[in-house]
């Protein structure tokens, strides 16, 4: 969903005001997305979302129904993943640690 951020796009004042707004919000979202995943309850609702939204499986289905349902979470959880990789990275590795026993952090620096 997208917003409208500024009414006159050719006042300064308001591009200006939109953009510190914009820094702001991305800021905040950082900071809340790091608090939260900083408690090992929060990072275990993460990963409840993440499975649920199958962002480590494929979402394709034999009923194209199922699928385009399946695709929808997907998309989310592949975004909230693609997030904590950027924002909080050594909370996502810690998250995957504490519950996924299969996985093994990339010692070498390579991928999440």
């Amino acid at each position: 969903m997208s917003r409208v951020l500024v009414r006159n796009a050719g006042d300064p004042e308001q591009v200006r005001a939109a953009e510190t707004r914009e820094v702001i919000e991305r800021r905040q979202a950082r900071e809340d997305l790091r608090a939260v995943m900083a408690t090992p309850a929060g990072r275990r609702v993460i990963w409840r979302i993440l499975n649920r939204g199958q962002a480590y499986v494929s979402a394709y289905r034999t009923d194209a129904r199922d699928t385009a349902r399946a695709l929808g979470w997907s998309e989310h959880a592949v975004m909230l993943r693609e997030d904590l990789i950027a924002h909080c990275l050594d909370l996502y590795v810690q998250m995957r640690v504490e519950n996924d026993p299969e996985y093994e952090p990339d010692t070498t620096g390579d991928t999440p």
